[in-house]
């Protein structure tokens, strides 16, 4: 299962597809909403699990890295359920868990994806200590003003917003959402319901719709497995 993930960074394995290019297009627009807000992190959410927010959080960081040239680190802050160590097939711990908890440094627990420009903060094993995601938000926010001096571009995969109540405050640390939906499969009040819960705290976001194109694709461009991810399109509000 592992290994599969890590081919669903489609930019990294086969970078000329359609679908690469729609993340790149789609990294682009990212990189100029940064510019025009004058922020660097950006928190990835959906509206509930499943919807594909995190392929869509790696595949943007390693086109920001590599295509864009980008200092970009990406941090798996989905401490509930995580998965970005799988996309990178790197090791679940250190990570963010550990440095929250005091038994790493921050720096001991990025990862560098070879010599890209690019750097992976997993979310830390779960060795029996309750660390609540946002339970030590001055700690996090601490974090991300150290990392605001190092790269250039930050994301988080963060939880979804349904049900975590608490969901508004990650979004308030950071300076853009991007909130993705599964086309044709996310139930309409679901999606509504995580916006309004978003609220005033969403200062500027933009929408990907996941799996839009991609059942029309040819078998061709999926390589052999099948790849979810479809074409992206970003609305600001």
């Amino acid at each position: 299962a592992n290994a599969l993930r890590e081919l669903e960074v489609i930019v990294k394995w086969n970078p000329w597809s359609v679908v690469a290019e729609q993340f790149r297009v789609a990294a682009t627009r990212l990189a100029l909403l940064q510019y025009a807000s004058k922020g660097k992190v950006t928190v990835i959410t959906s509206a509930v699990k499943g919807e594909g927010k995190s392929v869509i959080a790696a595949n943007l960081a390693f086109a920001l890295a590599r295509d864009m040239g980008k200092r970009t680190l990406l941090v798996d802050g989905d401490l509930k359920c995580p998965t970005v160590h799988e996309y990178w097939g790197i090791p679940q711990a250190p990570g963010l868990r550990d440095v929250l908890q005091g038994t790493q440094s921050l720096q001991s627990c990025l990862r560098q994806e070879g010599q890209l420009p690019l750097w992976i903060l997993p979310s830390g094993a779960d060795r029996g200590r309750a660390v609540d995601d946002l339970s030590r938000i001055s700690q996090i926010s601490e974090i991300l003003a150290r990392l605001r001096e190092q790269y250039d571009f930050i994301l988080i995969d963060a939880p979804p917003v349904l049900p975590l109540a608490d969901m508004h405050v990650m979004v308030g640390l950071a300076d853009m959402v991007t909130f993705v939906i599964r086309a044709g499969l996310t139930p309409r009040h679901a999606v509504e319901g995580a916006l309004r819960t978003l609220g005033a705290a969403s200062k500027n976001m933009s929408i990907i719709l996941n799996e839009l194109e991609a059942r029309g694709l040819p078998y061709y461009m999926h390589q052999g497995y099948e790849y979810p991810i479809g074409k992206e399109e970003a609305g600001v509000r």
